[in-house]
């Protein structure tokens, strides 16, 4: 059995993020273990609070957070990107509250930390 980790750099509307999704419910369904996702770079817009879907698209937000709750699955976003791609103002006192459910402010210290645990490092 491997630790497995993966590191999201890509928006919501990207082909890659829904290969990511599909890799850790693979990842889950198997022997191996995945310790957390990290948000880094455009991938920290899938955790934005007020992200909007359209209907006839899916809504891969949505996917993580269920990830999260059947799985207590980590979601880390990277807080440096988060604020660089305006998930919150800089002056915000609790820039939490800005954040889809689920889904939780690291820095890269967290990203480290995690790679530390893997036995592989997946990043999409």
């Amino acid at each position: 059995m491997k630790n497995i980790a993966l590191l999201v750099t890509t928006p919501p509307n990207s082909h890659l993020t829904k290969t990511a999704y599909q890799f850790a419910l693979d990842v889950l369904a198997s022997e191996h273990h995945l310790i957390g996702v990290f948000f880094y770079q455009q991938g920290v817009i899938n955790g934005g609070k007020y992200i909007s879907f359209p209907s006839d698209e899916v809504n891969v937000q949505h996917l993580w957070q269920e990830l999260n709750k059947d799985h207590q699955l980590s979601l880390h976003l990277c807080s440096t990107a988060a604020e660089k791609f305006g998930l919150f103002p800089a002056e915000l006192v609790n820039p939490e509250t800005e954040l889809a459910e689920g889904f939780s402010l690291s820095g890269l210290g967290e990203l480290a930390a995690l790679i530390n645990k893997a036995d592989k490092l997946v990043q999409l």
